[in-house]
């Protein structure tokens, strides 16, 4: 029976993509307004995964039919950026259609309403030609982000096929943590070292240590995303705590901590990095006491900055 999972890093996402309208100028930009941005994707039935500058904005992969919006200004970087959307089907249908977008909008609106298109680009696996389109209103003085004409590729690789564009993005923005960790190496000190990480985190949730975990492991992440969305920080904190978890012990109970050596995974030049078990499943989830077989997992990125692990995402 294949589990069916829920990741606790998304629904804070969406939850972001609700709060963000509420959102706050922060400082003096580069544009007269501070836009919030956003990733809008249509994958018409196919197994797909999101990342942008090598970032996954999602993990599991899926297969929903409807369009997805996710904020995502805490992963655009100043100057140019890649966003890529990536699908693995054996083979495609002429009416397959794959199409990504970046949106953005200003502080106060509702991005499920007021965002705009940037730009979209969308491609036909399916048909003869498949050479993507990047569609935008060129010449828009407004736009925060604009798409590198001829830079859209549908790339076939071994075992996946990848749809990718660049953008240039004219607002000032931050440099985030995950540009600047410490380049890591794929090897089992690495992996052994941030298993560590893992345990000590798993023994807070455990503890039922909320402040803890924010103080000492999310802090990085939480000041980071208030900064991306005009949020204060205490508001973006209790979001991403873990209280809904731990003060329900009837409905969730904590997955033990997994015995097996685990996979680790690297990402952004080599700078983030993440566990998963087998069958890419994460270490430290909540399994739901009254439905067999669901669970809802945290998915953290880390950096390692001055030797010592923190999420960064």
């Amino acid at each position: 029976m294949s589990l069916r999972l829920l990741s606790f890093a998304a629904a804070v996402m969406v939850g972001f993509f609700v709060l963000s309208a509420n959102a706050t100028a922060g400082a003096e930009q580069e544009m007269d307004t501070n836009y919030i941005f956003g990733v809008r994707w249509e994958v018409n039935g196919m197994p797909y995964l999101v990342s942008m500058n090598g970032m996954p904005l999602t993990v599991n992969g899926g297969y929903p039919n409807v369009d997805t919006r996710l904020p995502a200004s805490q992963f655009v970087a100043a100057g140019t950026n890649r966003l890529a959307l990536s699908s693995w089907m054996q083979s495609y249908k002429e009416e397959h259609e794959l199409a990504v977008s970046m949106l953005y909008w200003e502080p106060g609106w509702n991005p499920n309403t007021e965002a705009k298109t940037a730009f979209r680009v969308v491609v036909h696996p399916g048909q003869d030609d498949r050479e993507p389109a990047i569609e935008y209103e060129e010449g828009n003085p407004e736009s925060p982000l604009q798409p590198v004409v001829d830079s859209a590729r549908w790339v076939v690789h071994k075992d996946y096929d990848e749809l990718v564009v660049s953008f240039e993005n004219r607002q000032a923005t931050p440099e985030w943590c995950w540009q600047k960790g410490e380049v890591l190496k794929d090897d089992k000190a690495t992996r052994d070292s941030l298993t560590k990480a893992y345990r000590n985190i798993h023994d807070l949730l455990e503890a039922g240590d909320n402040d803890r975990l924010m103080d000492d492991w999310w802090a990085t992440m939480v000041r980071e995303n208030a900064e991306a969305y005009g949020e204060p920080e205490g508001y973006v904190r209790h979001r991403a705590g873990f209280q809904v978890f731990m003060g329900k012990p009837d409905v969730f109970q904590l997955a033990p901590f997994p015995v097996e050596p685990m996979k680790l995974n690297l990402a952004a030049d080599n700078r983030v990095a993440w566990l998963t078990t087998k069958g890419v499943t994460k270490p430290l989830k909540f399994n739901h006491v009254q439905e067999e077989d669901v669970s809802s997992q945290i998915q953290s990125f880390f950096i390692r900055r001055d030797g010592e692990w923190v999420v960064c995402r």
